[in-house]
């Protein structure tokens, strides 16, 4: 099954994958930094570092993704790194010797304090090994408990002095928690301004902020589905009133979009117009956290998500044409280089698995050429 949304798939690929030379003849700069989450391919030795080199050299920013849990009981009581578990404080610091090959890239820091798996609660425990169910006594509190507060405030307080951030994301594709979990939404919407708060007194050159997932946003996948079901909905009108109402307590709009997910979903020419209203409308500036698109079908049960590697230069060249026409502050694509099955042959480790500009032996693919045409422009000052 595809969802074309009104676009031919032949028409698509063939508008997008001229988007690039469209972009040379056209643009004299580029309004937005490009780069990647530098996550090893694997964990053989050197893969860190291969993937941070693959920022420095065909970017300019980077996203550091370190979501795998918080050490709460400790967090609690002290931000201080050498109070930390052995395996998490060696995982901290090995990402901070690689981030000082990136002395001229801006930084983004995520760390999801909602659990970046389920969605229906705060985030995992990280103890001997990350993503460990919570001690007992965290278990079920709620995301405005008081120490939730303190223990998020001082992890992420820790963060940003190792790493020195440009951007600092604390919820991670949020609407999804209100899709799944409702209920739980003012809670966390309690959490999320507290930490807006004191952080920004703490740290106030940081852009601090959330991102939606999109697809979710304007209403396609299951989780809006069950939303609308469950509340007699017609459309993504709460989750979009949801986002919205967490735009007073953020620097910024991120959006989170894998319209391959959809079922192949291919996005007409406007499929991003909602996002960059929603920014305009606060005044906010406008950044794609994260994207990408596998450059080989992924099946999912019964159904193939199509994939190629001219489908994937085709969608990097329509939304970094797309992050020019909304002025869009970074892009960020998922990962450099494809990691095959060394996280696993499960779906969720393989949805991701192919959507690198490199391919596992390291070769280029075809969608590095639509990238580099972009990163190829000079950067606007001040960007």
């Amino acid at each position: 099954m595809t969802a074309t949304n009104g676009l031919d798939r032949r028409r698509f690929l063939s508008l997008a994958a001229g988007a690039a030379s469209v972009a040379r003849a056209q643009s004299v700069e580029r309004p937005f930094r490009m780069g990647f989450t530098p996550a090893p391919a694997s964990r053989e030795p050197g893969n860190l570092q291969d993937a941070f080199q693959k920022v420095a050299a065909f970017g300019d920013i980077a996203s550091l993704f370190l979501h795998d849990g918080i050490p709460w009981p400790i967090a609690l009581v002290t931000d201080d790194l050498a109070a930390y578990p052995p395996l998490l404080r060696d995982y901290l610091l090995a990402y901070q010797a690689a981030r000082r090959l990136l002395p001229n890239h801006q930084i983004v820091v995520s760390s999801n304090v909602i659990h970046h798996f389920h969605y229906d609660g705060i985030a995992p425990y990280w103890g001997d090994a990350p993503n460990l169910p919570l001690p007992p006594d965290w278990v079920g509190r709620p995301f405005n408990d008081d120490a939730v507060k303190r223990a998020a405030l001082n992890h992420l307080s820790l963060l940003v002095r190792m790493f020195e951030p440009h951007y600092l994301t604390i919820g991670v594709e949020v609407n999804l928690l209100f899709s799944r979990r409702p209920l739980d939404w003012p809670a966390y919407t309690e959490l999320h301004r507290f930490l807006y708060r004191n952080l920004k007194e703490r740290f106030p050159e940081v852009n601090v902020n959330c991102s939606v997932l999109y697809e979710n946003l304007v209403g396609y996948g299951i989780d809006a589905e069950n939303l609308r079901r469950d509340l007699g909905l017609s459309g993504p009108e709460l989750i979009i009133d949801a986002a919205a109402g967490l735009r007073d307590a953020t620097d910024g709009f991120g959006v989170s979009t894998y319209p391959f997910m959809i079922y192949g979903l291919e996005p007409p020419d406007g499929y991003y117009d909602l996002a960059a209203l929603l920014a305009w409308e606060r005044g906010l500036p406008l950044w794609i956290e994260q994207t990408g698109h596998p450059s080989r079908p992924l099946p999912v049960g019964d159904i193939v998500i199509p994939g190629s590697e001219e489908a994937q230069e085709a969608f990097i060249a329509f939304i970094l044409e797309r992050a020019v026409r909304y002025d869009a502050r970074y892009v960020v694509n998922w990962i450099p280089r494809d990691y095959g099955n060394s996280r696993g042959a499960d779906l969720v480790s393989q949805t991701w698995a192919h959507t690198g500009l490199w391919r596992e032996d390291n070769t280029p693919k075809l969608a590095l050429r639509a990238w580099e045409a972009y990163r190829n422009l000079p950067l606007r000052a001040g960007r």
